[in-house]
């Protein structure tokens, strides 16, 4: 990871996509995306008891493609390593860059049974 002017930046070059199964285990384990996307991506998953329904702005429904504001692998990359300043996505220091790609791989997944 390169450093520029404070800007945290992303690796000189991303690792290869990873495997969208062990994505989706990172995504509903270790890396606890779920506990404020979902489950399989869906927002509506999480019960409307939970602090999370009262975040604003609403986590992201990672399985419509035409509303995600990061389209790239690279600024997917980047919102999942350094977080989204405004919203309550933290930065996932916990996850390698290897286990990222994966969790892209399986978002990708997710859109695709989506259409």
């Amino acid at each position: 990871t390169i450093q520029v002017g404070g800007k945290l930046e992303l690796p000189s070059e991303l690792p290869p996509l990873g495997d969208p199964r062990t994505g989706e285990s990172l995504f509903n384990g270790k890396g606890v995306c779920f506990g404020c996307h979902g489950r399989d991506g869906d927002p509506e998953k999480i019960s409307q008891r939970s602090d999370v329904s009262k975040l604003n702005p609403k986590p992201t429904d990672l399985r419509n493609a035409s509303i995600l504001r990061f389209k790239t692998n690279k600024e997917r990359f980047r919102a999942i390593k350094y977080g989204v300043p405004g919203t309550a996505m933290v930065p996932m220091s916990h996850v390698s860059n290897d286990e990222i790609m994966a969790i892209i791989a399986y978002l990708d997944a997710l859109q695709t049974k989506g259409k």
